[in-house]
């Protein structure tokens, strides 16, 4: 009995050993997580509309004008230098000054040639422009402070549809985030995560990662390939976007005039999601009046997507942006084939 005692000992040792080793090599393989989580931002206040601010004018460029010669053949005007004197003309008054108002002139050391030169020799214009110009202040940002849409939710899938969404932007430095979540209840919870940089030509996402029911799939985007969620690899498009940054891009641009918000015109960028990347292409419809609720009567434009070329299924999503509201989506309404959809109609719009 004891010799089995200690066999017994030994083995549930060896097994307990192999179990931690075990854990220790999954851990060391594990495939790090595609994001990294940022801190929930402190929201203070709601906006309202307001009136829409136009997006900054493109600056000419600076032309210099060029010295005109003085043409031989062109009259001389005398009021140009003196006026004229006529003969019968007094001259003009001299005053002699009083020993009140004679002031002793300071003395100074002579010049030196090397001043005297100096002194002679005009300004360049570079100079004198630098020197006339005032100093201008930073430039605007023009991302969005942290913030928050809150949607009232309503569609048909199987049956009526109720519950609430959102779209979450925030901002840490050069790093950004956003993250958009439809919530029905116990029926279905769906959390679309992008996360990356904030560039000169546009948001650049580094990871975008789709949560529905606990099952998770990650698009990772590097800097000349895209990795898909089965692992297969695609060349990176240029401003190539995703499900959830899309909608920052698009307001973005709109607001900064990269592209414009009128009737008929188009507006195409790629799009990265966990089954391939596919070229998106919206057309402005027109503008419509939305009823918001607590946010009242909105001026929004409708946009439209056009049907892809390869499609990988039947859902879809139509955008509406309104001006007076910083140019957020205020309305989204996805459809799913089949008379099936979701609507996303803004309730609320907060910002830190």
């Amino acid at each position: 009995m004891p010799a089995l005692r200690k066999l017994l000992g030994l083995t549930g040792a060896a097994l307990a050993l192999h179990a931690l080793v075990l854990g220790w090599l999954q851990a060391q393989w594990r495939e790090p997580a595609a994001l990294r989580p940022m801190v929930a931002p402190l929201f203070t206040r709601q906006i309202a509309a307001t009136a829409p601010v136009a997006p900054p004018p493109t600056p000419a460029p600076v032309q210099r004008k060029k010295s005109r010669q003085k043409s031989p053949s062109a009259p001389v005007s005398k009021e140009k230098f003196a006026p004229e004197i006529k003969a019968n003309d007094a001259p003009p008054e001299v005053t002699e000054p009083t020993l009140a108002t004679v002031e002793t002139p300071p003395t100074h050391d002579p010049p030196s040639p090397q001043a005297d030169a100096a002194a002679s020799v005009p300004p360049a214009p570079d100079a004198i422009a630098e020197r006339d110009t005032p100093m201008a202040g930073p430039a605007p940002d023009p991302w969005p402070a942290d913030t928050r849409l809150t949607y009232d939710l309503g569609g048909y899938y199987r049956g009526d549809l109720h519950g609430k969404a959102s779209v979450q932007w925030q901002r840490e430095d050069a790093r950004y985030q956003v993250q958009v979540t439809l919530d029905f209840g116990l029926l279905l919870n769906m959390v679309m995560t992008s996360q990356g940089e904030v560039t000169d030509d546009g948001l650049q996402p580094l990871a975008y990662e789709e949560a529905v029911r606990g099952r998770r799939r990650t698009v990772r985007l590097d800097a000349h390939e895209i990795t898909l969620a089965n692992g297969q690899k695609l060349p990176r498009p240029a401003q190539v976007q995703d499900t959830a940054s899309q909608f920052v891009e698009l307001s973005w641009r709109f607001q900064t005039g990269r592209e414009r918000l009128e009737e008929g015109h188009s507006v195409s960028l790629w799009m990265a999601r966990p089954g391939g990347a596919d070229l998106w292409t919206y057309r402005v419809i027109g503008r419509e009046t939305l009823y918001l609720g607590r946010l009242g009567e909105v001026e929004a434009f409708h946009l439209q997507p056009l049907p892809l070329a390869n499609p990988r299924g039947k859902i879809t999503a139509d955008i509406w942006f309104a001006p007076t509201l910083q140019y957020l989506p205020v309305r989204i309404r996805i459809s799913l084939g089949d008379a099936q959809f979701v609507d996303m109609l803004v309730d609320r719009i907060e910002q830190r």
